[in-house]
C-alpha cells in the first residue's frame, strides 16, 4: 500500500520496474495490466523481449484482472477497517490510563523478560504506533547488572536502559506495560524515577486465576487485570473490552519476541562447548548437567572439571581457556 500523486500510466511503468528491473526477481513472459504504462518500448527493452505487456478488453484474462481488482479492494478495505480498529483500541486504552489528549500517534512499549534456569537472561521491547506493530521500534537487551534470577531487577535494568536512551534520543513512548503484577510494576517505577522520565505513564498487565459459573458449573479462567498503582488494588478488564486486546497484542508479541531472542542466545552459547575440540555431545551433556549452565561450566575450576567423567585435565584447562575467551565482559 502507498501513496503517489503521479498519472496512473506513470505509476504504472514505475510499479513495473520496481518490480522487475535489476535482477530483483524472475521476469514473466506475460503481464496483465488494465492500463498501457508510460515508454512501453523503454520498459520492453530494459526488461527483455520476452516480455509483454497485455490490457485485455474481453475473455479470460480479462476475468482474471477483474477478480485481481476485487481481491485488491476487498484487501485496502480490509485494511482500513483494521486501521479504525487500532485507533479504537487505542483511544480506550489512552482513555483508561488516563494519558494526555494528543494528536500524535499513541507511542506504546511493552517489556518482557525471558530466561532459563537463571541463565542467559534476556528481554525484549516492542513498540506499537497508533495500535499497530512498529518494528523499527523493537530491542533486544542482555541483562548485564544482574546476577542469577532475579526478575525485578531484570526488569528494572531493561527498563532504565531504554527510557535513558530514550531521554538522550528525545524517543520516549507515551505508555510503558509491563509484563507482570505490582512488584514488577514497582521495579519500572523505581527505574523511571531513577533516569526522570516521569512524562511516561507505566502500568502493568498480569493474569489471574478466576472462577465463573456457567450453567450451573464453576469453571476456571484466566482474568487480565491492569495495575496502576503497586499499592492499588488491580482493574480487571472485561472481555470484550478494546483496550485489552490491544494490550493482549502487545503482551504476547514481547513475549514472543524474547523467547525468539533466548533461544537465539542458548543456541548460540551452547554452541561455544561445541566448538572445543575433544567435547562432543555426551561430554557437553555431562558438563551442562553437573554445572547447569554454559556459565557455570566457564565458573568451575580445573579440578571441577576435570571431576567430570570423560574429561582429562587437559580438556579441563582446553575448556576453561576456550570459554574464558569467550565470556562476555561484566
Amino acid at each position: 500500500v502507498f501513496q503517489s500523486e503521479l498519472p496512473d500510466e506513470e505509476l504504472m511503468h514505475n510499479v513495473l520496474t520496481a518490480l522487475y528491473s535489476g535482477g530483483r526477481r524472475a521476469i514473466p513472459r506475460e503481464v496483465v495490466l488494465p492500463l498501457q504504462p508510460t515508454e512501453e518500448e523503454l520498459l520492453s527493452t530494459s526488461l527483455g523481449s520476452d516480455f509483454s505487456l497485455l490490457v485485455p478488453a474481453t475473455g479470460e484474462r480479462k476475468r482474471m484482472l477483474d477478480l485481481a481488482g476485487e481481491n485488491a479492494r476487498a484487501e485496502l478495505l480490509r485494511r482500513e477497517k483494521s486501521g479504525d480498529s487500532a485507533q479504537h483500541e487505542c483511544d480506550e486504552l489512552a482513555a483508561l490510563c488516563d494519558l494526555p489528549e494528543s494528536d500524535d500517534p499513541l507511542v506504546i512499549d511493552c517489556f518482557d523478560v525471558s530466561n532459563f534456569q537463571g541463565s542467559n537472561v534476556v528481554a525484549s521491547r516492542v513498540r506499537f504506533r497508533s495500535g499497530l506493530a512498529d518494528r523499527a521500534g523493537y530491542r533486544r537487551f542482555k541483562i548485564r547488572g544482574v546476577e542469577g534470577q532475579d526478575d525485578f531487577a531484570s526488569m528494572r535494568e531493561v527498563v532504565s536502559r531504554s527510557l535513558r536512551r530514550g531521554l538522550d534520543e528525545g524517543d520516549l513512548p507515551h505508555l510503558v506495560v509491563i509484563d507482570g503484577g505490582a512488584a514488577q510494576l514497582n521495579s519500572a517505577l523505581s527505574a523511571r524515577d531513577e533516569v526522570g522520565a516521569w512524562d511516561v505513564r507505566i502500568v502493568g498487565l498480569a493474569k489471574a486465576r478466576a472462577e465463573r459459573t456457567i450453567k450451573g458449573r464453576r469453571v476456571a479462567q484466566s482474568e487480565e487485570r491492569l495495575v496502576f498503582d503497586p499499592t492499588r488494588p488491580a482493574l480487571e478488564l472485561p472481555r470484550r473490552s478494546a483496550a485489552r486486546r490491544l494490550l493482549e497484542r502487545l503482551r504476547d508479541e514481547a513475549h514472543r519476541f524474547a523467547i525468539t531472542y533466548h533461544r537465539k542466545e542458548r543456541g548460540r552459547i551452547t554452541s561455544q562447548l561445541d566448538s572445543i575440540a575433544g567435547v562432543g555431545p555426551a561430554k557437553r551433556k555431562a558438563l551442562l548437567k553437573r554445572f547447569g549452565s554454559v556459565v557455570g561450566v566457564s565458573r568451575a575450576s580445573v579440578e571441577e572439571l576435570a571431576a567430570v567423567k570423560g574429561i582429562t585435565s587437559e580438556l579441563a584447562h582446553l575448556i576453561r581457556d576456550s570459554l574464558a575467551k569467550n565470556r562476555p565482559p561484566s
